[in-house]
């Protein structure tokens, strides 16, 4: 009994480990410009949204059993070819958009917290270099350094919730935007977003029901309370707006990571440091994770396409458009996010979630009811997302909201 018990932590643990990542250095510029408490309604909301859909996809993989190895190939076996191709873009924009942000965030934390006068493009192709290097030593080589990592992460996240958290006004909290609401559902749910550990998980913990669902709930309940945390630690300690560049609405500006400005403001050595060490943590360990997947990924998206592929030819697919991307529009950081989120990972785990619910209807009676709300909200967080991207909803280039009704104080 025990050592089950051991072995569901660790699943938790597993889960926890995937979920806090660099998704989290967006949460409160976008937060804060919504408000701490739409922002805690919010994350608990997303929170429980993505909780569902894990729910839904660890039912399948167990009704199947070891026939189903990931979750390509349960999309195809509950949605036929359509489910498997409707992935495959979701996936894509995905594991691209995540890995366009991880790079833009890196080394915009690396110039600003440090005024490092070289040039960010190189400061980008060091940090790409580093990151794509160690992920294509291998699987092993990246779960030995991403155990080590993780731990290292947890401390440093912990100083810097303690340390910002002496620092809070109370009455920063009372400010609330109800109509940049939706605005924060993309970033919320890519901080969310651990579905691809679903089928390691079941199959660590046997394939038993009662056992996954407690994985889940605690390995999910971690980073709700971590990113609660650490969202309200920094909207109580940025000033939302005013003059200079230590700001929330500032950073929202130029698509800076939270980091950026809370070092400057709390002027600690100590606390830049361990700023830049969670930063760049949070980014390496989401970016192996992500790159090890794509890389998989794009093993088997091409196998019937280049027979004289090799190592090289999946790392060019893999990581090439990404870095492109990064070099020629270095300050995507926010937007990065936000079309991960709202698109490629609506998309995979939030559409075909609902679809195969939609699908189990006579057998799980509030199936149909529940897979057009999950499929509602998802459409309508993507295409929101989209209008916004593409103007039709006349955002500011360099900003990504429509009208709000922040001012300053």
């Amino acid at each position: 009994m025990k050592s089950h018990t051991i072995k569901i932590f660790t699943a938790a643990l597993m889960i926890s480990g995937n979920t806090i990542g660099a998704g989290i250095l967006g949460l409160p510029v976008l937060g804060g410009m919504a408000g701490a408490i739409p922002s805690i309604i919010g994350l608990i909301a997303i929170w429980m949204v993505m909780l569902g859909t894990a729910f839904v996809l660890a039912w399948r993989m167990m009704s199947h059993g070891p026939e189903i190895k990931g979750l390509p190939s349960l999309f195809q076996k509950e949605l036929g070819s359509f489910g498997k191709g409707f992935a495959t873009i979701g996936y894509l924009i995905n594991y691209f958009g995540i890995l366009v942000a991880y790079l833009c965030g890196g080394a915009t934390i690396i110039t600003h917290l440090f005024n490092i006068s070289v040039p960010e493009s190189i400061i980008t192709l060091v940090l790409f270099a580093v990151l794509t290097g160690i992920t294509l030593l291998g699987v092993e080589v990246v779960r030995k350094s991403n155990a080590a990592l993780m731990a290292l992460l947890f401390v440093a996240f912990i100083y810097l919730i303690v340390a910002s958290g002496t620092n809070v006004h109370l009455e920063w909290f009372r400010y609330a935007d109800w109509r940049f609401f939706p605005a924060v559902f993309p970033v919320f749910i890519c901080a969310f977003t651990y579905h691809n550990t679903i089928p390691i998980v079941v199959r660590v913990l046997d394939y038993d029901r009662p056992s996954v669902h407690k994985a889940l709930i605690v390995g999910t309940a971690i980073p709700l309370i971590f990113s609660i945390l650490w969202t309200l630690s920094v909207i109580g300690c940025l000033p939302l707006g005013g003059s200079g560049e230590n700001t929330l609405f500032y950073a929202f500006q130029q698509n800076f990571p939270a980091t950026i400005p809370l070092a400057h403001v709390l002027d600690s050595e100590v606390f830049t440091t361990v700023s830049l060490i969670f930063s760049l943590l949070a980014i390496a360990t989401s970016y192996m994770a992500v790159g090890t997947g794509l890389i998989n990924f794009m093993k088997d998206l091409t196998r019937s396409l280049f027979k004289k592929r090799n190592r090289v030819t999946d790392a060019f697919l893999a990581f090439g458009l990404p870095l492109f991307v990064t070099l020629c529009y270095p300050d995507l950081f926010l937007i990065a996010l936000n079309v991960a989120g709202g698109v490629g990972i609506g998309m995979v785990f939030g559409i075909l979630p609902g679809m195969i619910l939609i699908k189990m209807r006579k057998t799980f009676k509030p199936g149909l009811a529940l897979g057009i709300c999950l499929m509602l909200f998802f459409a309508v967080t993507m295409g929101l997302e989209l209008l916004q991207e593409t103007g039709r909803l006349k955002i500011n280039p360099n900003m990504e909201h429509w009208t709000s009704t922040f001012h300053q104080k």
